[in-house]
């Protein structure tokens, strides 16, 4: 009974509140953030332009990095509270993540059409995924659709 009870303790302390989990990905999308931020940059006039293979690697770089943060964001503990709005989080992340991927590679086939339509995709689901963390008041893990379209 009693291993059981500090299983189930030190489970609880390392998943911890909402502020702990937010005080842990912060920095991870900080830096994140601070990485990429100039890789999106010219994109969208790049499209406008009908440049779309030239803006094709920008977009296929976001997506990685995308994916490398949902990975690091992936294994953090999650307050119990929370955990399956987190895991609802993590999915638009990563619905957003595999339209990037699906967007990068259509504009490298230069298809403008579906480009736009995932772009706007894109901004529903970060919608839907800043609309699942509110309460968390995240500065850095919000999804910003400005720098994806």
């Amino acid at each position: 009974m009693l291993a059981a009870a500090t299983a189930t303790g030190s489970f609880a302390s390392a998943a911890g509140t909402r502020a702990d989990y937010v005080e842990r990905v912060e920095p991870i999308c900080k830096a994140a953030n601070t990485a990429n931020a100039g890789v999106l940059q010219g994109v969208k006039d790049e499209v406008a332009r009908g440049h779309l293979k030239q803006a094709a690697p920008a977009v296929l770089r976001a997506a990685r990095g995308l994916e490398r943060v949902i990975g690091r964001l992936a294994p953090v503990p999650r307050p119990p509270a929370d955990s399956r709005r987190l895991t609802r989080w993590l999915g638009y992340a990563k619905n957003g993540d595999r339209l990037l991927w699906k967007m990068g590679r259509s504009l490298r086939a230069e298809r403008k059409g579906s480009v736009q339509a995932m772009a706007n995709e894109l901004v529903r689901e970060a919608k839907r995924a800043n609309a699942v963390v509110v309460g968390f008041d995240f500065d850095y893990c919000r999804l910003n659709p400005a720098r994806f379209v």
